[in-house]
């Protein structure tokens, strides 16, 4: 292809601009990055406004990031923003270049998180912008500041992974006792933030009320099928999507697994995770957050000496409790793991006769995964979000990216993850563990666990390098 790409000229700008785009992907595919980088200065001298170019940039740059390459990758995402402001990429390589600047303590920290936050207020990173924007504020000994920019993400951001590092935050003495900061609330105050779902609670409207009504007769009928679709169509259009969720939810727990109706309510509700927990019943978050299998993940979690509310926070988000769940990576059961780990892990624990097959089964399954896990805490010395880490794309990976900074706590260490999905899937897991915590409590934990998701400013430093297994990790995920 690459042969073919470069034997012929195109008259036509856009497709010319198009075939070098393609020359780009098929130098960076076979390992020729000076040449991949050529063409993509190439194709900004000839093509500047081309989103043929803009394509070229984010990849050339995605290919640097995942070596940590920052004279390379840095010039490449801010040439991304600054010729194509209006892109949807934009923000995402704004975001790249903000945060070289806040790992490397540049003074142009603050300046960038606050201008991702004006330009981009929409991005999946205002969240974490807000967190670092209060960090940045506790070294300054800004105490105002500081609680002014984590209320503010408390506040628009509940229940995610940065919302509950900044509630720990919050506990500190010169933080409680801190005046917010008018100066920060005015700057929050003139950000165009995106509307939100009106979080009008979960009493039913007239019309939703109508609405249950109808799909209880044809439940009372017999018409599962028909009080379903009812249900369906009232959550896309009755304006109450988690109102009406909620009741579909309520049906669906009788006859269907936990997966699905946790499915389910992620569907219908995409913006679930913008309630606050006192917003909605108890019943909406033990739907979306169930602890099936309870009895066998804290008879593996006292085992191996790991927290539960860590073993269910890694379950829902490696299978939603589906036991028979296979990935596109072929990981198998509750918590996801490849036939050929799960060989290495059976001899290791002494599980004789091991089976593929043994992966469907939830006690084998957990008690597998959770040896694994522990595995991974002990050669990380107890830092989860490395342990985890490893735990989706491998420990050879976790401990390369470990040695890329000096990270002075466990949050800077998940924003330089490279792969998206890695990074997302750290987050997710410890967000999943305090929700977990809040709602199961009390659940004695093993005394020698560690709480997951303490974003206390604990200083990382590079682990050991001892064998672990399943060193190739289950994410097939690309850097972004």
């Amino acid at each position: 292809a690459y042969d073919y790409l470069r034997s012929f000229d195109v008259a036509d700008p856009e497709a010319d601009a198009e075939r070098l785009y393609y020359l780009t992907e098929c130098a960076r595919r076979l390992g020729r990055d000076e040449e991949m980088l050529a063409l993509t200065e190439r194709l900004g001298r000839l093509y500047p406004n081309s989103p043929w170019r803009l394509n070229a940039l984010v990849s050339a740059a995605n290919r640097y990031l995942l070596d940590n390459q920052t004279d390379k990758y840095i010039p490449l995402y801010r040439a991304c923003y600054e010729n194509f402001p209006a892109a949807e990429e934009a923000s995402y390589c704004h975001w790249k270049v903000t945060w070289h600047f806040y790992l490397t303590r540049r003074p142009e920290a603050a300046n960038l998180l606050r201008e991702h936050l004006s330009r981009y207020p929409g991005s999946e990173k205002a969240a974490a912008a807000l967190y670092f924007l209060g960090r940045l504020a506790e070294r300054q000994g800004a105490s105002g500041a500081a609680r002014t920019w984590y209320e503010a993400l408390q506040a628009r951001f509940p229940n995610y992974y940065y919302a509950h590092a900044a509630e720990e935050r919050l506990r500190r003495a010169d933080l409680k006792q801190a005046s917010p900061s008018a100066e920060a609330a005015a700057f929050l105050n003139k950000i165009a933030w995106p509307e939100r779902p009106v979080a009008d609670g979960f009493e039913p409207s007239p019309a939703v009320r109508l609405r249950l009504q109808r799909a209880r007769l044809l439940g009372a009928a017999g018409l599962d099928a028909l009080r379903e679709e009812e249900l369906r169509f009232g959550a896309a259009t009755d304006g109450q999507p988690h109102v009406v969720a909620l009741e579909l939810a309520r049906v669906m727990s009788a006859t269907n697994p936990v997966h699905r109706v946790i499915r389910t309510l992620k569907d219908l509700v995409p913006a679930n995770l913008r309630f606050r927990q006192e917003q909605a019943p108890k019943q909406f978050w033990t739907f979306l957050f169930p602890f099936p299998h309870r009895s066998l993940i804290e008879s593996s979690a006292r085992r191996h000496r790991v927290d539960p509310f860590l073993i269910a926070g890694l379950v829902r988000q490696e299978s939603e409790f589906n036991p028979g769940a296979v990935s596109p990576a072929r990981a198998y059961g509750l918590a996801q793991i490849l036939p050929s780990q799960g060989r290495i892990l059976a001899r290791q624990t002494g599980l004789r006769r091991f089976r593929i097959s043994m992966l469907f089964q939830p006690a084998v399954n957990l008690h597998l995964g959770t040896y694994f896990l522990r595995s991974l805490l002990d050669k990380f010395q107890g830092r989860m979000e490395v342990a985890l880490a490893a735990y989706n794309a491998g420990p050879n990976r976790a401990e390369r990216w470990l040695s890329w900074a000096e990270f002075e706590e466990p949050a800077e260490f998940i924003e330089t993850i490279p792969f998206t999905e890695t990074r997302n899937y750290v987050a997710a897991v410890l967000r999943n563990a305090e929700i977990y915590r809040r709602l199961y409590a009390p659940v004695k934990a093993p005394p020698s666990s560690v709480k997951p998701g303490s974003p206390a400013a604990q200083p990382l430093k590079k682990a050991p390098v001892t064998k672990s297994p399943g060193g190739a990790g289950k994410s097939r995920s690309k850097q972004r």
